[in-house]
């Protein structure tokens, strides 16, 4: 989109056109550029807490065996009730890492959704691999806050699906008693 915005006002301009690659380098540092201005943004209120608590999602506490960070990705399984008490201490404790809503504020959703996502797909040894904390907790902040909408969402389904499953035993169980009944019924009216 941005090689495209250049390209018509390079002409609207009456400019020669650059070289592809001109273009595109260009792009690419006015985008690393923007990407800095949106980091800086989301972490300048981090405090000194909330700093180490994301960073903290890419150590592996002794004596287990799953980074916070994967954990953090996690999906849900059936809507039984023991997955859905499970689902939903989960939910607790994303929530109970850090609120991310206020460091993003002045990030579009399309672009966390971006870093959600770019954070999603990546190890956590990509993570660290990540020179700049800034970067590093930006997206940990957009993956904390799509995983926590996500698991509100999935948990809502899960409730959706447990509540939509006792309607139909319910239904069944209500055939299973009017036929019961109609039996009793017809077989008292045979008797009298």
């Amino acid at each position: 989109d941005l090689i495209n915005v250049a390209i018509e006002q390079l002409v609207l301009h009456r400019f020669e056109l650059p070289a592809f690659s001109t273009l595109d380098s260009l792009v690419s540092h006015i985008r690393t550029q923007t990407h800095f201005t949106l980091y800086q943004q989301a972490t300048k209120r981090l405090s000194p807490e909330e700093s180490a608590t994301l960073d903290a999602l890419l150590e592996r506490p002794s004596k287990v065996t799953r980074y916070p960070v994967t954990r953090l990705k996690a999906l849900p399984a059936s809507a039984s009730l023991k997955h859905i008490r499970i689902w939903e201490k989960h939910l607790a404790w994303l929530e109970g890492i850090l609120d991310p809503n206020p460091h993003l504020a002045g990030l579009t959703q399309t672009k966390i959704e971006q870093f959600a996502t770019q954070g999603y797909q990546m190890e956590v040894g990509d993570l660290l691999d990540i020179q700049s904390p800034r970067h590093r907790r930006t997206l940990l902040l957009c993956l904390l806050q799509q995983m926590q909408v996500r698991s509100r969402d999935q948990l809502t389904m899960m409730y959706l699906k447990r509540i939509n499953l006792m309607h139909v035993s319910g239904k069944k169980r209500l055939r299973k008693l009017r036929e019961d009944y109609e039996m009793m019924t017809d077989e008292m009216v045979n008797t009298f």
